[in-house]
C-alpha cells in the first residue's frame, strides 16, 4: 500500500535523524572510552613509578612495596601491586592480594626485559581489570613490576553514559517524528489544496483557477505554470466549441438547399429544365459540402498531419506557375489578370508538394473571389538570405484594420455574402497558416481599405 508524501516526509526525517544520533553516539561514546582509558593507563603508570621508587630506595638490599594494603589510585580505584622477576616468579606483593597473584603475561615480561612497559586487559577475580607491565631496575637485575586496577568503574560509567545517550535519543526522535509530520503536513498543504482544486475543474468551470501563493517559491512556480496551462486549456476547449458550432453553421446551409431541392422536385411533377437545374444547384451543394468536408478533416489532423516522409526538395516557381495557368480560365471569366514575377526557377523549399500547391492555390483563389473585374492579381517569389517569399497581392477592396487580426482564423470571412456566392468557407486561410507553420514558416498579410491585399508566405529555403 501506497504511504502518502507526509508519511514519507515525516519517515526520511526520522531515518535522517536516528542515523546522525547513531553515529554522534558512537563517536561519543568512542571518545569517552579512549579518555577514560587514557586517564586510566596514566594514572596506572604514575603509580607504577611511584611504586618502582618506593621498592628500590629500601634498606638491606631487598624489594619492598607499601605496607598498605590498598593504596588509593589517582582516579578514586583502588589497585594491587607485585613484583614478579623475568621468569615470573613472585618477588613482592601488596597485602590486599592475601596470597593471590595477577595474572602473568610472559609476552609482557618480554616488553619490560627489553625496558618497556606493556598493558593488558583481563578479567581476574571475577572481575575485568587493566593491568601495567612496568620494568624495574635493581640492584643490576631487572624485575616487572605490576599494577592492577578493576575496569568496573569504568564500565559502569560508560553503561551509564549509553542509557543516557538512549533515552535522550529516543526523546529527541519522538520530538523530531512530530515535528516533522507538523512540517510535512504544513509544507503539503499548498499541494493538497492544489490536487482538490484541480480535480474540482471540470469542463463546466474551466474558468476556475488555483489560488497563488503569497510567496514566490517552488510551489507559487508551480501554481502559477498550472494556471498558465488551464488558461492554454480553456481557450483551446473555447476554440474547439466555436470550431464544432462553426463547423455544424456551415453544414446547416448546403444541407437546408439540398433537403430545399429534394422537397420542392416531389413536390409536384417537374419538367425535365426544371429537374435539371434543381440537380445542378444539389450538385453545386454536393460539392462546397465535400470540399468543406476535406478541410475540415485536413484542420482535425493538426499536428498529426506533419510528416516529413514525403518531403522532398522542390522549385517553387514550377509550382506557382501551374497554379497560375489552373486559376487562368476562373480569371478571365472574371476579367481578372493574372501576372507573375518569379525567380526563374532558383528558390528550392523542402516541402511536401501536395500542401504548397494547396497554400499557392488556396492564396490565389482567395485573391481572385475579392478582386473586382477589371483589375489585376500579382504573385511573386524572392529569395532573402535562407528564406523563400511567395507574395499574392490583390486589388480587391482591403480588409478592415479591425478585421486584419482574425483573418486567419477559422470560417472568419472579411465580406460574409460575398464569400458565399463564391464558395468560400472561411478554411482557406486558416489552412495556408496550419500547412506553412508545419514547414516552420509564417505567413501574414498587409492591407488596408480601398487598396487591396498582400500576403506574404515565407518558408525555410535555398537557391539553386
Amino acid at each position: 500500500m501506497a504511504r502518502s508524501l507526509v508519511s514519507r516526509l515525516t519517515w526520511t526525517y526520522a531515518s535522517v535523524t536516528a542515523l546522525v544520533l547513531l553515529i554522534l553516539g558512537a563517536l561519543t561514546y568512542g571518545g569517552l572510552a579512549r579518555v577514560l582509558g587514557r586517564q586510566l593507563d596514566n594514572g596506572l603508570l604514575a603509580t607504577a613509578r611511584s611504586e618502582a621508587a618506593y621498592a628500590t630506595d629500601q634498606a638491606g638490599g631487598r624489594i619492598h612495596l607499601h605496607d598498605s594494603p590498598k593504596i588509593a589510585h589517582p582516579s578514586g580505584l583502588h589497585h594491587h601491586v607485585q613484583i614478579t622477576d623475568l621468569g615470573g616468579r613472585v618477588i613482592a606483593a601488596t597485602e590486599d592480594l592475601a596470597g593471590m597473584t595477577l595474572a602473568i603475561d610472559r609476552a609482557a615480561l618480554m616488553e619490560n626485559a627489553a625496558g618497556r612497559t606493556a598493558y593488558q586487559s583481563r578479567h581476574m577475580m571475577g572481575l575485568p581489570h587493566r593491568i601495567l607491565y612496568y620494568p624495574l631496575e635493581y640492584d643490576g637485575r631487572r624485575f616487572s613490576l605490576q599494577v592492577a586496577v578493576s575496569r568496573e568503574y569504568i564500565d559502569l560509567v560508560e553503561r551509564q553514559l549509553i542509557g543516557i545517550f538512549t533515552v535522550l535519543s529516543l526523546f529527541g526522535l519522538a520530538a523530531v517524528v512530530g515535528l516533522g509530520y507538523a512540517l510535512a503536513r504544513r509544507a503539503i498543504a499548498p499541494i493538497r489544496q492544489i490536487t482538490e482544486t484541480a480535480g474540482a475543474i471540470s469542463e463546466s468551470n474551466l474558468g476556475a483557477r488555483i489560488p497563488t501563493a503569497p510567496v514566490a517559491d517552488e510551489l507559487g512556480r508551480l501554481t502559477h505554470v498550472l494556471n498558465h496551462m488551464l488558461d492554454r486549456l480553456e481557450q483551446a476547449f473555447a476554440r474547439q466549441q466555436q470550431f464544432v458550432s462553426d463547423a455544424a453553421h456551415e453544414l446547416r446551409s448546403p444541407l437546408a438547399i439540398l433537403k430545399g431541392n429534394t422537397e420542392f422536385a416531389l413536390r409536384r411533377e417537374r419538367s425535365p429544365e426544371e429537374h435539371r437545374g434543381l440537380w445542378r444547384s444539389s450538385g453545386e451543394e454536393i460539392d462546397r459540402l465535400t470540399r468543406l468536408t476535406n478541410d475540415l478533416l485536413l484542420i482535425a489532423q493538426g499536428d498529426s498531419a506533419v510528416t516529413t516522409a514525403s518531403w522532398r526538395l522542390l522549385p517553387l516557381d514550377p509550382l506557382v506557375a501551374d497554379a497560375v495557368e489552373r486559376h487562368r480560365a476562373a480569371a478571365h471569366v472574371a476579367d481578372i489578370s493574372l501576372t507573375t514575377e518569379l525567380q526563374g526557377g532558383s528558390a528550392m523549399v523542402m516541402a511536401d508538394e501536395a500542401q504548397i500547391v494547396q497554400v499557392i492555390d488556396n492564396l490565389v483563389s482567395n485573391a481572385l473571389r475579392y478582386t473586382p473585374a477589371g483589375k489585376g492579381v500579382r504573385i511573386g517569389t524572392q529569395v532573402t538570405g535562407g528564406t523563400i517569399a511567395l507574395t499574392v497581392t490583390d486589388a480587391g477592396f482591403g480588409i478592415a484594420p479591425a478585421d486584419l487580426p482574425r483573418v486567419f482564423d477559422r470560417f472568419y470571412r472579411t465580406d460574409e455574402a460575398r464569400a458565399r456566392a463564391t464558395g468560400g468557407s472561411g478554411l482557406g486561410l486558416s489552412i495556408c497558416r496550419m500547412i506553412i507553420e508545419q514547414h516552420g514558416g509564417h505567413i501574414s498579410v498587409d492591407s488596408a481599405l480601398g487598396r487591396g491585399s498582400t500576403f506574404v508566405v515565407h518558408l525555410p529555403g535555398t537557391t539553386a
